[in-house]
């Protein structure tokens, strides 16, 4: 299951979530990291961290605030994404890379919808 933050401020260190599963109905789930503005602002700082082999996104903010600083995306399908009124605060010392290659952390808004809470 993917570490999913709502309504809350939370500090996230040395987290390591490698090789998210598809979840939800016909598959269209599987991010990493959820950050969800529901009814209250959300944000996460993610320092230190390994996000690994997510079947959607690394790190999706739905109308949250997320700052990352040292952190290694590997091989997931969309690095980072944003939907809604989103920021992205990149601190530096990120590296996203997947089979050898390293490019740019780039937050694509790919028109994801947020999974259903946790019960």
């Amino acid at each position: 299951m993917p570490v999913y933050f709502s309504k809350t401020s939370a500090p996230g260190s040395r987290l390591l979530k490698c090789s998210s599963r598809l979840l939800g109905i016909e598959g269209t789930f599987g991010d990493g990291i959820d950050v969800w503005s529901e009814a209250a602002p959300a944000s996460l700082t993610l320092t230190s961290s390994l996000i690994e082999g997510a079947t959607r996104a690394g790190v999706a903010s739905f109308g949250s605030t997320v700052s990352i600083a040292d952190t290694v995306l590997e091989c997931d399908q969309i690095v980072l994404d944003g939907e809604g009124d989103y920021d992205f605060d990149d601190r530096g010392g990120n590296t996203c890379r997947c089979d050898g290659t390293t490019e740019a952390c780039k937050v694509l808004s790919s028109m994801l919808v947020p999974p259903p809470p946790p019960e």
